[in-house]
């Protein structure tokens, strides 16, 4: 991603690399306060052309619902690798914003949708 938006992998170790966000973005001021975060979750198009999120499952709420987030932020911070960026996200709470991507490969488009900020 560019426009000063730096790529923080976010996936949770020990599991099959589908658990956790597929990107986070931050973006700093000169200062190197942030100004933006930005979570991502990348899911194909079907064919209908819906974009599916995965529904709540067990103890998993539904994917990118507000709880959903803070559950990978909870399992986040059990991971020396990923407890700071969970803790960079968890203070700026106000300036997350949640987005998917949808890959249209028929189309050879890709959509973007805007779900919000993170409450």
């Amino acid at each position: 991603m560019s426009d000063g938006y730096e790529f923080h992998r976010s996936h949770l170790p020990g599991t099959n690399g589908n658990q956790g966000f597929d990107g986070v973005f931050i973006k700093r001021d000169a200062s190197g306060n942030i100004e933006d975060i930005i979570i991502n979750e990348t899911k194909q198009v079907r064919a209908d052309g819906a974009i599916q999120l995965n529904n709540a499952s067990g103890q998993l709420p539904q994917q990118m619902s507000d709880r959903w987030i803070d559950n990978v932020i909870l399992r986040m911070k059990d991971q020396s690798t990923l407890e700071n960026l969970a803790s960079i996200m968890e203070v700026n709470k106000s300036k997350v914003t949640k987005v998917v991507t949808g890959i249209d490969k028929t189309k050879n488009e890709i959509v973007i949708l805007n779900l919000g900020k993170w409450m």
